[in-house]
This record gives C-alpha cells, structure tokens and sequence, in this order.
C-alpha cells in the first residue's frame, strides 16, 4: 500500500491552481481527453517528472465497457494530445486481471507504488514492460464510489502515473498525485455523466428525440410540427413465429431482425423512435428537400433488406427460424414531441400520417408486397412529371381504404 505523505510538511507545487483548474474546466465541460492532458502538462510546468499519465473509466453502455485515457510526454496522439481508447463488453478477462487495476481491486488497497529499475524484479508482472522501456517509478491510484454515486458499472476511476526520472517521484509529487487524484476522478466523472445520461437518452428515445430532450424539451405538450418521412414496419408471420419459438429465443429473434433494420436506418441518417412487439417506427425528418428524405428512406429499406438477407443465411446454416420484414413508407406532416403522462412521458410521433403509415403497413401481408408506399411518397420520389424516377420503376397496387381514414389511398411498390 501507497501511504500518502504529510501535505502540510511538503511545499506543494502550483496544487491549488492545478485543482481549481481541474474543476472550472469540467464545469466548463471540457472532454476528458482535454482534462487529462491539461492535468498531466500542468503537473509537467510544476516540476513534477510526469512522463506518462492513464485513467480508465467505466461507462454505461450497451456496447462499450468504458474508457481509457492516456496522455505519455513528447506525444500528440488526438487534438488534447491524449489518445483514448473504448473497451467493449467481450474484453480479455484474463488480460483485466493481470492488470494492476485488478491488483487493487482484488486487494481494496486505495494506491499502489513500485520503483522500476533495470536490475528489479518487479512485484506486478504487468509492470515488467514499463520496466523494459525505461519508466523508474509507478503509482496506480482507485478513487471508489459509494453505491449512492455509482451508475451501473461506473462505481471508481483507476489512474496510473509514471515518471522515466532516475529517482523517481519525490515526496512531493507523491502527495501532489494523491491529493489531485481525487478531484481528477471527480472531474471525469461529471464528464461520464453527461455522456451515459446522452447514450441513455439517445438508447431509449432515438437519436433526434434524446438531443432534444438533452437539449431542455422535457414538457409534456412540447411539440414541434415536422414534415417526414415514415418508416413502419412489422416482421413475416410473427404471430406464429412466436407461438413456436422457445422463449429463451425469442429475444434473440427479434433482436437480430430489429438491428438489421436499425442499422441500415441510422446508417441512412433516419431515426428510430419505437420498437412495438416486433413492430418499428422510425422517421426521416425533411431537410428542406422531401425527395432527398424519400430517397434517404428508399436506400435505407435495401440496405435493411440486404442486412436481414445475410441474418437469413446465418440462421439458415444454424439451423435456426428465418423471417423477412414488411414495410411501409408514407411522407406526411406529424406533431413530434412529448406526449404522456406529467412525469411519464414518450417523445414520439403522432397525427395522421402516423395512422395512415401504421394502415398501409398492415396491408403488406394480403397484397403480398413486402414494401408499399404512399402516393405522396411515391410522387415525390418521382417528381412532378416523373422523370426523377427514371431509375426507380414503381408499379401501382391499386387503391385502397384504410381503416380509419376517410379517404381511399392509391398504394404503390418497387416494380
């Protein structure tokens, strides 16, 4: 264990305007990357030998672990001069425990120091290869989080420092590093905050939704009227499907059909706004240009075909329930914004062009066509004189009432 010198008998250089810095900047919100650089070169102006400075920061995600963070002396690896590097989920393991990170989680030990030399041995293997290119003094430090300031998986932050000075850290920067370590985890925090309270936003709401949201529209009844286009759409026999798969595997299903779509959305820069069973709704907002939305829409409904054409394969040769998708695609005018309750709220979609999208949907399966659109979608897509759909030959499948819509609706398909 790392004991922490006697503060009041060291002079500490710059500590207090290193420390204010560190918390003006993180009010400010500088990124991490910019506060462990601007930490590290500060310490470097205070004569502390700092040759090389890493934090690693756990995150709630549904893909990524965490973060780290490393700023090494003489490198400019990002704009801050920090590289910075994601961890996901399926990390080695047996690569985590041989860390020194793991050292202190495995022991409850707050710090740890080792002096390198050429001629030691050191205690941690994980430290030969910092021995091997020249570092001569290692510090680890966790700062732990009480459960009452955990989120999810983020409950410390690690931070290692690391000098090439042949005798290594004084007292002095010992204690410098210890009483900074703590207002740097502090900082990083209030960043990995913000950024998991984003991803929670932009996870569960959609990517349009959560930056308005983020942005402050939290008020039920705060509604903006957009023009976009809509995607609904609903997987081939689902109903029976689901009736026939075991349920340790249904989950799995639907998630392999609904990335597939997703992607190939977000890709094609919609937005995808709810999940309903195996249902989707998703909307790509106008831009000025309707026809640029629709076709967004168009490239985004083949890639999506192509994706769910390769999780067919997949399945296929696992021996696994395959499925398709229908899909509809209308362009109309809907209120999108937050509707529910005072403190449940859904930012979603709503009007009549939301219904009609929902109604031309449910019509796939008795025409067999797995794509139908709009006549509004159809003829923007095509141009008033209908030379902008050249390339893209559309057959008309005829006119059709929908339920609950007063007027008969021409519907058309890629022919």
């Amino acid at each position: 264990m790392l004991e922490s010198p006697d503060l009041a008998a060291l002079p500490l250089p710059a500590l207090a305007d290193i420390a204010e810095w560190l918390e003006r900047a993180a009010l400010c919100g500088e990124s991490s990357e910019a506060l462990v650089a601007g930490l590290s070169e500060r310490l470097v102006a205070a004569d502390i030998p700092l040759s090389r400075m890493t934090a690693m920061v756990d995150t709630l995600h549904p893909v990524h672990e965490g973060s780290v963070f490393r700023w090494v002396a003489g490198e400019s690896s990002g704009e801050e001069g920090t590289s910075t590097f994601t961890y996901d989920r399926d990390y080695d393991e047996a690569g985590w425990q041989a860390t020194t990170y793991y050292h202190l989680d495995r022991t409850g030990l707050p710090a740890y120091r080792e002096r390198l030399g050429p001629d030691r041995e050191p205690a941690l293997a994980a430290l030969r290869s910092f021995r091997d290119d020249g570092y001569r003094d290692y510090i680890v430090v966790v700062e732990r989080f009480e459960d009452a300031g955990s989120i999810g998986e983020m409950n410390c932050i690690y931070s290692s420092w690391m000098t090439r000075a042949p005798d290594g850290f004084s007292d002095a920067a010992i204690a410098t590093i210890l009483r900074l370590s703590p207002v740097l985890a502090l900082a990083l925090k209030c960043q990995g905050l913000h950024g998991i309270s984003t991803t929670i936003a932009e996870t569960y709401l959609g990517r349009n939704a959560a930056g308005q949201v983020m942005r402050g529209s939290i008020l039920r009844g705060v509604a903006s009227e957009i023009e976009a286009v809509l995607w609904s759409s609903d997987l081939m026999g689902f109903t029976a499907l689901s009736e026939a798969l075991p349920p340790a595997e249904l989950i799995p299903f639907l998630n392999a059909y609904s990335g597939a779509q997703v992607e190939a959305i977000h890709g094609a820069g919609g937005d995808v706004l709810k999940f309903m069973g195996d249902g989707l709704l998703a909307i790509f907002p106008v831009d000025g240009d309707p026809a640029a939305a629709c076709h967004a829409a168009l490239g985004a409904a083949r890639e999506a075909r192509r994706r769910v054409a390769e999780v067919n394969r997949g399945r296929a040769e696992a021996a696994l329930r395959t499925t398709d998708f229908y899909l509809a695609l209308h362009l109309g005018r809907v209120y999108f914004g937050n509707i529910g309750s005072p403190d449940r709220l859904d930012f979603t979609v709503i009007g009549p062009a939301v219904n009609e999208a929902s109604r031309i949907m449910a019509l796939c399966g008795s025409v067999r066509r797995p794509l139908l659109m709009s006549a509004r979608f159809a003829e923007t897509v095509t141009g008033p004189d209908g030379t902008a759909g050249a390339d893209l030959p559309l057959a008309s499948v005829g006119r059709f009432a929908l339920k609950g819509v007063s007027q008969a609706q021409h519907l058309y398909t890629l022919a």
